[in-house]
């Protein structure tokens, strides 16, 4: 892991960042709550994404988030056209898939709620 003197996980130079992106940051920073690790993806043109991480925790210790995050960051550097072909298989696996196997899923107010009364195991 790439610990700074810190002890910070996540680090980053703000001099490589345009003075846009800084302010992106700082906006979209000030919006999340307190004791979690997120990577947000934003769409930056067609077949391009733009990956950010971001930590609120305070704590020292390595979590099992941050592991995860790191190891989800490292496959997307080592082996983007892996990730996105995975994620093409994976959409058209959803839209193929019949609609007896598929549970239902409703949207309200960012909660996905889930009914599985419809899948044959049941």
């Amino acid at each position: 892991m790439d610990d700074d003197d810190d002890g910070n996980l996540f680090q980053f130079d703000p001099s490589v960042l345009t003075e846009e992106q800084r302010r992106d940051i700082d906006i979209e920073g000030m919006q999340l709550a307190e004791g979690r690790v997120y990577l947000v993806l934003k769409p930056s043109g067609e077949g391009s994404v733009s990956v950010r991480c971001y930590d609120t925790t305070e704590e020292g210790d390595i979590t099992g988030a941050h592991v995860l995050i790191k190891g989800l960051m490292a496959t997307l550097e080592d082996d983007y056209e892996a990730v996105m072909d995975r994620g093409h298989q994976e959409i058209i696996y959803e839209l193929t898939e019949t609609v007896a196997n598929k549970p239902n899923y409703s949207v309200s107010n960012n909660i996905i709620k889930i009914d599985f009364s419809g899948r044959k195991d049941n």
